[in-house]
């Protein structure tokens, strides 16, 4: 009989080699990586366990589990569905992607929702975000498009309306 808030957290961009700049909770000997047989049980179910037993920080990628504890509310990211660099089934070589910006505000073609986008490389990922399950994910959709060509960012308070080197324009899909 206790609630439980569970925050989802957007990782964008492609895992990277690890760079050094961040601190590895693995180091620091308060994580773990974990395959879990598929079919067995559910990422949420392996959540609610970790929580149970302390751990509050918690990635699932397709072929395993990260899990560690930090300070703080419990947190998860979602990365099912991006590729890995290597074939391990462990997180040693690799963090996410740095952000440039992030933006948020209509699309051209759709002014009616707010999208959330982040520039990371030559790639900005937009997500719809439509809502949270009981669980704490996000009911999302993401789409990855190439930065418009000469992309100087996204204009400060004006939602994802951007410059280039010939022009501001707002973001579209298309």
């Amino acid at each position: 009989m206790k609630v439980t808030r569970v925050p989802e957290g957007l990782a964008p961009g492609p895992l990277q080699k690890l760079s050094g700049d961040y601190l590895d909770s693995h180091t620091l000997g308060q994580a773990v990586d974990m395959e879990v047989p598929s079919g067995k049980t559910t990422p949420e179910t392996v959540m609610q366990i970790m929580i149970k037993n302390g751990m509050n920080g918690f990635v699932i990628y397709d072929s395993f589990y990260h899990v560690d504890h930090r300070t703080g509310s419990p947190s998860i990211i979602d990365m099912r569905g991006v590729k890995l660099p290597t074939k391990t089934h462990d997180c040693e070589s690799f963090e996410f992607s740095r952000v440039k910006q992030i933006a948020v505000g209509p699309l051209r073609e759709d002014a009616s929702k707010n999208y959330l986008t982040a520039w990371v490389g030559d790639e900005i990922y937009v997500y719809l975000i439509r809502g949270v399950s009981n669980m704490g994910m996000f009911d999302k959709q993401l789409w990855v498009i190439k930065a418009p060509q000469g992309f100087k960012g996204f204009e400060k308070g004006q939602g994802l309306t951007y410059k280039t080197e010939k022009e501001t324009a707002v973001l579209t899909l298309k």
